[in-house]
């Protein structure tokens, strides 16, 4: 059975309580920004140009087959998009996405003003 505890000890132990809460929702809420920072499209872009840098066509390979491994719903849209019946179609589909992706590299490649302010 529990000893009884006075006014005092009672009051300490709320407040450690406490304590104990603001700090989980303080690390709580910094893990929360740590991973929507670590999954915004210009982070998961900029992760994976360095895995396409290398020189040779074997690195190339290596990487693409690493970053579709990290990545697995990237190989099913390609292959759903390529897979199609309709050729006049998929190419639509294919240069839409090439058209998707020209367009975010450049703007990837701006300079980043809201950094400057932090």
């Amino acid at each position: 059975m529990k000893k009884a505890l006075n006014g005092e000890e009672r009051a300490a132990r709320i407040e450690l309580l406490r304590a104990r809460a603001a700090i989980e929702r303080h690390n709580l809420a910094r893990s929360v920004h740590e991973l929507k920072a670590s999954l915004a499209p210009k982070t998961l872009f900029r992760e994976a140009l360095p895995a396409f840098a290398g020189s040779r066509p074997v690195d190339w390979a290596l990487s693409g087959l690493s970053f579709v491994r990290r990545y697995p719903f990237l190989l099913s849209g390609v292959s759903a998009i390529l897979g199609g019946r309709r050729s006049r179609l998929r190419w639509v589909k294919v240069a839409a996405g090439l058209l998707v992706g020209w367009q975010l590299s450049r703007h990837l490649n701006r300079p980043d003003d809201s950094s400057a302010g932090s």
